[in-house]
């Protein structure tokens, strides 16, 4: 049998807010591996047109953004969208941890990470 690529065979759509586009591509590139579909959107602003308009099963979101910044933009997300959000951020101590997942994330992954952080991440969102 060929392998094809590394799916988990849940296909998700995901909606990646960073506003290095180097970061946007790289992750797009692993998620598309992993078998999902990807937009990209590089200010929070970008990100809500998208998710007025497009339906998305999860957003990564960087928290250090140009504008909004994530952290605002949790609240405007959640009234436009039902997507599972997951923080991105090179502050990933506990403390900011607690305080990411009281604010109704679903979790956070620190920078920078890999393709088996990012894996183990949506594996663990509900589907």
């Amino acid at each position: 049998m060929t392998p094809g690529p590394e799916s988990d065979s849940r296909r998700r759509r995901v909606l990646v807010v960073d506003d290095e586009a180097a970061v946007v591509s790289v992750v797009a590139r692993l998620l598309e591996r992993m078998g999902h579909a990807v937009a990209g959107a590089s200010t929070a602003e970008q990100a809500l047109e998208f998710l007025k308009t497009e339906s998305f099963d999860v957003i990564l979101l960087d928290i250090e953004l140009p504008g909004m910044t994530g952290f605002q933009a949790l609240e405007r997300f959640a009234e436009v969208s039902k997507a599972s959000v997951v923080l991105i951020s090179g502050y990933a101590d506990e403390e900011f941890r607690k305080d990411a997942l009281l604010l109704g994330t679903k979790g956070l992954i620190g920078k920078p990470f890999g393709a088996v952080e990012l894996k183990a991440c949506l594996s663990s969102l509900p589907f």
